[in-house]
């Protein structure tokens, strides 16, 4: 018959989707419809994309419309058909394939973001080569920063003078974590070690720590297995400062992050956080706690911040430290979503910490499939959006139930939110394509990490709207509007020529903010006016309100130079949550 010499191709051009009602039902059927579905998605998206006139790669994203749409609407005609379901099946996987593609080109992607992936240690190639092509991988995926996992379980990656070497590495003939910082040092991304603070044991595995030193133990009772040392005793906190000595001594790494920064959850209440604080409490009050303590009374608030303190203590310590040796090192640490819990459950006041400026930025644990989630943490994380501390989101894979475009869509989120981070949890957890499908969409370009250059970011931001926004904005405008652009344009100009390079410390925040706010009225009056269109208006106050989200940041760090007194603890009883385990 006629239909039978003519390609799949031309029939769909030739009889489009009239024909495209499906004759049978089947799994087939049910993709083709979800993948229409999807289309029209990407198709409103694209439009989207112009109406902003945003910066991706939309010609090459509609021309991946177009050729997905042709596969579906041959995938439509072959069921009609009847045809070979092998056959459809081909077609609906080429649909899918340019309907990907064009969904990562209207998803736009910042060059001003920190973009870290954590390593797990039993991720890290055994091999050179290894490392490197890892390196080169993250390098080609635009990622700025790596925290690779050092201390865990009690072990160090590395030879130390304080533990013994984890038991996956000690046959290697080099240094696998010396190899991994020259690797991506040469690759322009930053190392951040991640360590367990006070955790240094897992059930299953050696104890290489407790062993040796049993009475730092945080146990109780109710322990049945230490896992921690305990915070409250002076001499297991010189053991961790001991640790990070050798560690940045050895290693030129541009900062630390701190996990299991806390006191354990199943241990809360050990003995030598008892004792000592009995003592302390006798010396201050002329009699012993009552036992036991009981919820919200002035005991009970007054335990909970001493050993609130013991942690405290270790992170300014450390933070002290890194500061002396190097003023450029970055201290970061990873916490539990939610105060209440963070602070009832592990005696972690993070806030506190920021506060005083220990910490260079947080690193919050938001592992979820659903992106309401993650708005509803960042407003607990952020206090409803009034704290301008630099917060940055840890995204886990292993929580989702589609990885790789629940991760795009949580991205897209954290832009929106102006997040001035994406990290991931962890590289064990990264799905096959998540690196490729990172480099065409939202990692697309290279990024400028903003966490100690502040200012620099901002102006970096600045730049792009005024260079690579508005430049073709105006451009292609009418005269004008081209003029209504020319003038924003030079409103920007005048603020990046006041603003340094490099990142020397800028006291004018509360001015420059002013000064932003300012052209984003403008902007927005030449909205109202009909100068400039509503989703261009909006496109530019987005990201000038990103950039006076760095300025703010910058603020809050420069006025962190002062002891700021802890706040009250929650009420009791805490907030429960199923606790993170990194076993």
């Amino acid at each position: 018959m006629l239909t039978s010499r003519l390609t799949p191709a031309l029939l769909a051009l030739t009889l489009g989707s009239a024909l495209a009602a499906p004759a049978f039902a089947g799994p087939l059927e049910n993709r083709l419809s979800v993948l229409r579905e999807r289309h029209a998605k990407i198709e409103s998206r694209l439009s989207f994309a112009r109406s902003r006139m945003l910066d991706v790669p939309a010609e090459r994203a509609e021309v991946d419309l177009a050729v997905g749409k042709m596969a579906l609407d041959t995938a439509g005609l072959l069921l009609e058909m009847r045809e070979d379901p092998k056959r459809v099946q081909g077609w609906l996987d080429k649909a899918g394939e340019r309907l990907d593609a064009s969904y990562l080109g209207t998803l736009p992607s910042r060059g001003v973001e920190a973009r870290g992936l954590f390593i797990d240690m039993s991720s890290l190639p055994r091999t050179r080569e290894g490392i490197r092509e890892l390196v080169g991988r993250l390098s080609r995926a635009n990622f700025n920063m790596i925290i690779p996992e050092v201390f865990r379980r009690g072990y160090t990656l590395y030879p130390s003078r304080f533990t013994d070497k984890d038991p996956e590495f000690a046959g290697l003939d080099f240094d696998p974590f010396r190899t991994l910082v020259s690797e991506a040092h040469q690759a322009g991304i930053e190392v951040h070690p991640w360590i367990w603070t006070f955790r240094v044991k897992s059930p299953g595995f050696g104890d290489p720590v407790l062993s040796r030193l049993p009475a730092l133990a945080a146990r109780s009772a109710r322990t049945t297995e230490p896992r921690f040392l305990s915070p409250a005793d002076p001499r297991a906190r010189e053991w961790v400062f001991g640790l990070v000595d050798e560690l940045i001594d050895r290693y030129d790494v541009d900062g630390l992050l701190l996990d299991y920064i806390r006191y354990d959850e199943e241990t809360p209440d050990d003995w030598i956080s008892q004792t000592t604080f009995g003592l302390e409490h006798y010396a201050r009050h002329g009699v012993f706690p009552p036992s036991p303590i009981k919820p919200n009374t002035p005991a009970w608030i007054e335990y909970q911040l001493w050993r609130e303190q013991q942690v405290n203590l270790t992170v300014q310590t450390i933070a002290q430290r890194l500061k002396l040796k190097n003023p450029d090192l970055q201290l970061s640490v990873s916490t539990f979503r939610g105060e209440r819990y963070g602070r009832l459950n592990k005696m972690q006041h993070w806030r506190h910490w920021s506060n005083n400026g220990w910490t260079d930025f947080v690193t919050s644990m938001l592992y979820t499939a659903k992106t309401s989630d993650l708005g509803t943490w960042l407003n607990w994380e952020t206090d409803a959006g009034s704290r301008t501390n630099l917060l940055y989101a840890i995204l886990g894979p292993h929580r989702m139930t589609d990885p790789i475009p629940q991760t795009l869509e949580q991205i897209e989120f954290l832009n929106q939110r102006q997040a001035p981070a994406v990290l991931f949890f962890a590289l064990s957890h990264l799905k096959p394509g998540t690196l490729e499908a990172l480099a065409a969409g939202p990692f697309r370009r290279p990024a400028m990490n903003p966490g100690r250059r502040l200012i620099p970011a901002a102006r970096r931001v600045l730049s792009e709207l005024d260079n690579a926004y508005l430049g073709p904005v105006q451009a292609g405008a009418d005269e004008g509007t081209a003029a209504s652009v020319a003038v924003l344009r030079g409103e920007l100009k005048k603020i990046q020529r006041s603003l340094p390079l490099t990142a020397t410390p800028y006291h004018q925040n509360a001015a420059l903010v002013k000064r932003l706010e300012a052209v984003e009225a403008l902007a927005r009056q030449m909205a109202q006016q009909r100068v400039l269109s509503a989703p261009v208006s909006d496109e530019i106050t987005h990201r000038l309100g990103y950039a006076t989200v760095l300025v703010q940041a910058n603020a809050q760090r420069l006025g962190a130079t002062r002891s700021v007194p802890s706040s009250q603890p929650p009420a009791s009883p805490p907030l429960i949550e199923a606790p993170e385990q990194r076993d």
